[in-house]
């Protein structure tokens, strides 16, 4: 089904330029799963449909680079399966969530059917912008952790970030990481080094890929 909005400003009566979240009440969960698209980030938050506005293209940029990682880390090392949304993950009833990037081990990858996935993923990251903040950092990490997510990753496109919630069920403890190493528990051996994600350009995937799993050659 295809899906046209033009979001106008309240008091310029122009279209909306920068970034926004759109709440559509009166959904029920069925309806979600029957008619929001499937190429574009709608979620479904207990009766609303949340929609969010276009990414830039650094978001994108940095969705890709990570993405080429895992799945570089998880074929090699045979650690499951890297998935994009805009796939939605079922959290509980009347919850879907669609993240940027998570990561399903072999054992939840062999329960991924359909469109309606409902799997706990070993490690989830969300490439945060300013108009997703709430949702990113306030929100998700509560719906994750009550899950089951052992290891959530918020990275922080204008502020230089990672926010990462770990542990307890329901009441993940946070951590701000700007610099330096970053090794998924979620995801055992699996490690960024947070500097690459500030950089002007990205540095080359492959050389990032052999200093993650220790190799010269792959």
């Amino acid at each position: 089904m295809s899906k046209r909005f033009t979001v106008i400003d309240d008091e310029s009566k122009e279209p909306l330029a920068g970034g926004y979240e759109l709440r559509l009440t009166g959904w029920t969960e069925e309806r979600y799963w029957r008619d929001a698209p499937s190429d574009w980030f709608w979620e479904y938050v207990d009766g609303e449909v949340v929609v969010a506005s276009p990414v830039d293209i650094r978001h994108q940029r940095m969705r890709v680079f990570l993405t080429v990682l895992l799945g570089y880390f998880c074929e090699v090392r045979e650690m499951g399966e890297v998935v994009n949304g805009p796939a939605a993950l079922r959290l509980r009833p009347e919850l879907a969530r669609e993240p940027d990037i998570f990561v399903l081990s072999p054992e939840e990858a062999a329960r991924a059917h359909g469109s309606r996935l409902e799997v706990c993923p070993c490690l989830i990251i969300e490439v945060t912008d300013t108009d997703s903040e709430r949702r990113d950092l306030i929100e998700k990490p509560l719906e994750y952790s009550a899950r089951g997510v052992p290891d959530y990753w918020s990275v922080h496109l204008g502020k230089r970030r990672v926010t990462v919630f770990r542990g307890r069920r329901g009441s993940p403890e946070k951590t701000i990481v700007r610099s330096g190493r970053l090794d998924s528990t979620g995801l055992p051996g699996f490690w960024i080094d947070v500097s690459w994600l500030w950089k002007d350009s990205f540095p080359k995937s492959l050389a990032c890929v052999k200093q993650i799993l220790g190799v010269t050659s792959l």
